[in-house]
């Protein structure tokens, strides 16, 4: 056998070592013979799958899955999408009966690890990570909190415990399956369409249809308090895209406008999930403005007429 193939073999050769915490390297180590504990680890993003699969039993954000009480790993993901987690927290935090299907995940390293990680773990910095869903979740309840001062009641009513278990553990697609970006997005116009309340918008409404439904209120709304640039026109994209089969069928022209009023077009699951995800946060961010505007101008009007 020539030399160049016998390496090629040995490159594709798998590679194990143990996750033993108590057999990997530390800093206090004198010869660097042992893998460090920090070592990192990475893994498809399918990997989460199945935890992401039960939300009532699994707790997942960019930072962490952890199954109920009982365990939690700490996690993170790179800017080529893998998840990372350190070779000795593999060891010490994931229960061994997980490891297997860990492994059927595990790829080579790729991509740089997320900087915020890098910089509270190896710098001791205090530093945030990029986290989409998160934010989207503060900016719901930000909207909600606000138009409850104003309205009396909040627009977007409070989450029965299996959506919030959904939208509380919302990652985003773990595959590169067109069917992956589906679920993500029903959740997302589960909690953003679904979850909105017509009733303090009808009660603050001086004239309305009783046809219209609750995204037309809610864009009369957002009119009424001054948006001119149609700011709830998101929400009932995403709306439009569960409803032409965007989420059940994969295929076919509904679908393929449906996208392209997303403006998702051609793109990767993940980066158009961050797209719509942003376009979102957008939305509600711009429609708190508006409302605390208004509390804020009535706040002034009882003071001069006091």
């Amino acid at each position: 056998m020539k030399t160049t193939q016998r390496r090629r073999l040995i490159s594709l050769r798998l590679l194990t070592h143990t996750c033993d915490p108590d057999q990997l390297g530390t800093y206090f180590d004198k010869d660097g013979t042992r893998l460090h504990y920090l070592t990192p680890i990475y893994f498809k993003r399918e990997v989460l799958q199945p935890y992401a699969a039960e939300p009532t039993r699994y707790q997942l954000s960019s930072s962490q899955l952890s199954c109920l009480d009982l365990w939690g790993v700490s996690i993170s993901f790179n800017n080529a999408g893998l998840v990372q987690v350190y070779l000795g927290d593999l060891g010490r935090d994931l229960p061994s009966d997980e490891w297997g299907h860990w492994r059927t995940y595990n790829v080579p390293p790729e991509g740089k690890m997320d900087e915020g990680r890098f910089r509270r773990d190896f710098l001791g910095q205090w530093a945030g990570s990029k986290d989409t869903t998160r934010d989207l979740r503060r900016a719901r309840e930000e909207a909600a909190q606000t138009s409850e001062k104003l309205l009396g009641v909040p627009i977007w009513k409070s989450l029965n415990a299996d959506i919030k278990a959904e939208f509380d553990s919302l990652i985003g697609p773990l595959s590169d399956d067109p069917a992956s970006l589906g679920g993500p997005l029903l959740v997302l116009t589960k909690v953003l369409v679904d979850g909105i309340d017509p009733t303090p918008l009808k009660s603050h409404l001086q004239t309305f249809d009783k046809e219209e439904k609750s995204l037309r209120l809610l864009q009369r709304y957002a009119q009424e308090l001054g948006d001119t640039s149609d700011i709830t026109a998101i929400l009932r994209e995403l709306q439009n895209f569960r409803s032409k089969g965007g989420i059940a069928h994969l295929g076919g022209s509904d679908t393929n406008r449906a996208k392209a009023a997303l403006e998702i077009s051609g793109l990767p699951n993940l980066e158009a999930f961050e797209l719509i995800t942003t376009r979102i946060m957008a939305c509600l961010t711009q429609l708190t403005a508006l409302m605390t505007q208004a509390l804020q101008t009535g706040e002034k009007g009882r003071e001069n007429r006091n």
